[in-house]
């Protein structure tokens, strides 16, 4: 877990019928006060949706 800390690894699902979702190494995006999100659109307006979190904790460089 510790050397896995200094990466973000997205992972990222859409089907054909447009369901999607998306998962985190970690709780916290690119920035460590941030919640990991990703962006979709869903044919009339984009937004920012939440990333299920592997780990419920802050990654990043240490």
């Amino acid at each position: 877990k510790k050397k896995l800390a200094t990466f973000h690894i997205y992972f990222y699902a859409l089907n054909k019928d447009g369901v999607h979702g998306a998962a985190s190494l970690w709780r916290n995006g690119y920035e460590k006060n941030k919640q990991a999100s990703y962006a979709v659109h869903d044919g009339t307006e984009a937004r920012l949706a939440p990333c299920k979190a592997y780990f419920d904790t802050i990654g990043g460089d240490q």
